[in-house]
C-alpha cells in the first residue's frame, strides 16, 4: 500500500510509473486537494492511494478541510483481488470533469458572496 501527496494526477507519468510496479489504484477519482474558489486546478486529485493485489482499496472517503490545502484521505483495505481493476476514464473526460467541477464551485462561491452582501445591506 502506498499513500501520499505526490502532486501527481492519476493520469500523469508519475502515477503510471507507480502502476508499472504492480500497485493498483481505485477506479474512482476523488479530488483530494483543497477547493480554492476561482482555481479549477485545486480540484485535481493529486493525493494518491494505491493498493496491491494482496491488499486492495475497497472504500475511500475524503474528510472535510481542516485548514490545509489538502484533505485527509481515508481508505478501507481488503485482502484479495480488487474489484477496482476496471479501466479508468480517459484523461480528456477527467480534465473536462475537473474543469466543470471548478466552474460549479466558483458559481457557488459567487452565489454565497452575493447572499452574504444582501444580508448585510
Amino acid at each position: 500500500m502506498l499513500m501520499g501527496d505526490f502532486n501527481a494526477t492519476p493520469w500523469s507519468g508519475v502515477a503510471h510509473a507507480m502502476e508499472r510496479t504492480g500497485l493498483l489504484r481505485p477506479s474512482s477519482l476523488v479530488p483530494t486537494s483543497g477547493a480554492m474558489p476561482g482555481n479549477a486546478i485545486s480540484f485535481l486529485p493529486i493525493d494518491q492511494a494505491l493498493g496491491t493485489p494482496h491488499w486492495c482499496i475497497h472504500t475511500g472517503a475524503v474528510n472535510p478541510s481542516v485548514g490545509s490545502d489538502h484533505r485527509i484521505v481515508r481508505v478501507g483495505l481488503e485482502p484479495g483481488s480488487p474489484a477496482s481493476t476496471r479501466a479508468t476514464p480517459s484523461w480528456r473526460a477527467i480534465t473536462f470533469a475537473v474543469l466543470l467541477v471548478g466552474l460549479l464551485w466558483e458559481c457557488v462561491c459567487r452565489r454565497d458572496r452575493l447572499l452574504a452582501a444582501r444580508s448585510k445591506g
